[in-house]
């Protein structure tokens, strides 16, 4: 049980670092001019890559300025519209991107405009529950899976241990030959109780961080050539 419960926490880091990899190898290739190379960089991490964040909104960003660049408009038009779906309101930064390319970015926000269909109503006591409620909450799934799993696990190795050293006792002591593994048992309890506790502050910090309280399901309209187009996204 111990090890599955480390084969968690070892999956969720390593897929953090390899996000944070790739978004960086992107970064890197834009600047040196590889364009080709960042679009790769930059997908592969949008694809690793489950929650909404500003380094999310900055890849497409990154993606839709190297599309630009090699004279790929129409591709470029749709990552522009991506962060529109997931931010209306976003700029390019100056800082990172040429002129030309935050014109053509504000040439393409112009051509849309957001809708509001209904408010979703969220609740700031749910980031206090275990399991990944708040990250559920905040349409992180799959951070909020890990932190279920790691916590579930956790939970019953914790109970499991703690009933079998019970199940050792004899009129309140163990039998001197069962010592070693009574100890081998409490050892275990107090590191997946701790694995439990870490879990679950890790939860209430993270979903904290990262609530907000009322999501917006909107729409982004527009008019192309004629005909009326609507995408929807929530903020």
């Amino acid at each position: 049980m111990e090890k599955l419960i480390f084969l968690f926490f070892l999956l969720l880091s390593l897929n953090l670092h390899l996000c944070a990899d790739d978004f960086q190898d992107g970064v890197e290739a834009y600047n040196r001019g590889e364009y080709m190379s960042a679009i790769q960089h930059f997908e592969e991490y949008l694809i690793k890559s489950d929650e909404l964040s500003h380094r999310q909104l900055l890849a497409k960003a990154y993606l839709g300025a190297s599309q630009f660049i090699l004279g790929r408009h129409s591709v470029a038009t749709g990552w522009f519209l991506s962060i529109l779906q997931d931010n209306y309101g976003y700029e390019l930064n100056p800082v990172y991107f040429p002129p030309e390319i935050v014109a053509f970015f504000n040439e393409v926000k112009l051509t849309v405009s957001p809708i509001v269909f209904k408010k979703e109503e969220r609740h700031f006591y749910l980031n206090f529950l275990p399991f990944g409620a708040g990250q559920f909450q905040n349409k992180e799934y799959v951070k909020g899976a890990l932190l279920a799993g790691v916590e579930v696990i956790a939970l019953a190795v914790n109970l499991d241990t703690y009933l079998r050293r019970k199940a050792m006792e004899e009129d309140g002591r163990y039998p001197e030959d069962r010592l070693g593994e009574a100890r081998r048992l409490q050892n275990i309890q107090i590191i997946s109780g701790g694995i439990l506790i870490a879990g679950y502050i890790y939860g209430v910090i993270d979903g904290s961080l990262n609530y907000r309280k009322k999501e917006r399901e909107t729409g982004l309209s527009f008019f192309d050539h004629g005909s009326f187009v609507s995408l929807t996204y929530r903020f």
